[in-house]
């Protein structure tokens, strides 16, 4: 979807008191092109409309979709590594060499997991969403199309909500990762016992948390932070995001993160 923007992102600070924001102004003219034409522009993305035009507008859009032989390589161990890593996890778990898998149960670890690498994804991607979407000035085009994105949206950049919503979402993002941690992370001296590897694999992948260091990330966070980046408005279209919104701004309404707003008086 084609959104007019403007070139800054509205001052939250100037929302008005009253219960809904208001972001429904006109959007301003960005280019000698109507928002109809700059829409279809946009749309179209092969590479005979952005020569017949040669429009920024077009030609931004344009993605090499060519893999070359260096990029293929980083794609395939890169998959290797994830995979390796997804492996070494798992059988960590049903071997109960960690924590939660040894005092609980393997199951209970592997759900909750994979749930909290689910849920941190999110707030990966909802944040580059929302950031991106501050710019937009009409945020009424995709209110029918896309209704709770545009819950999202209303709700965020109320008032100060985004630097709220930051603030809670930091602490939702450490606890996700110490969970995740206690899920799949080796205790002292077990993984040893259950893997055949070579000393330096089994130092640098468990020993130095290598595995669960690049699950977190490309499971967790990377992926999604690129894809919401492209599809910004369709990411936050659900009631998980939602929640998580909802739940960013409760913890930051509990104060227990409040300190760190006193660097602001000194």
């Amino acid at each position: 979807m084609c959104i007019p923007t403007a070139a800054n992102p509205p001052d939250a600070s100037k929302s008005s008191s009253s219960s809904a924001p208001q972001f429904h102004t006109a959007p301003t003219k960005l280019s000698t092109l109507s928002d109809d034409e700059a829409c279809k522009q946009a749309d179209n993305t092969s590479e005979d409309a952005a020569s017949e035009d040669g429009t920024t507008a077009a030609a931004s859009i344009q993605h090499d979709s060519k893999i070359t032989p260096l990029e293929g390589v980083k794609y395939l161990y890169s998959l290797a590594l994830l995979l390796f890593s997804i492996v070494l996890v798992i059988s960590l778990i049903f071997s109960e060499a960690t924590k939660l898998s040894r005092d609980v149960s393997p199951y209970l670890a592997l759900f909750l997991m994979f749930f909290t690498l689910l849920w941190l994804a999110v707030m990966e991607g909802q944040q580059a969403a929302l950031v991106g979407l501050a710019p937009v000035v009409d945020h009424l085009v995709y209110r029918d199309s896309h209704p709770v994105a545009y819950k999202n949206t209303q709700l965020v950049y109320l008032g100060n909500n985004m630097d709220r919503y930051l603030t809670g979402r930091q602490l939702m993002v450490v606890l996700s990762v110490f969970v995740i941690n206690l899920c799949g992370s080796p205790l002292p001296g077990t993984a040893d016992s259950y893997f055949g590897l070579p000393d330096a694999m089994q130092q640098l992948f468990l020993g130095s948390g290598l595995a669960m260091i690049l699950m977190t990330a490309m499971l967790g966070q990377l992926t999604t932070q690129v894809n919401a980046s492209h599809c910004m408005i369709d990411f936050i279209n659900n009631y998980l995001a939602l929640f998580t919104l909802y739940f960013a701004l409760g913890i930051e309404f509990s104060g227990v993160m409040h300190c760190a707003y006193l660097i602001q008086y000194g």
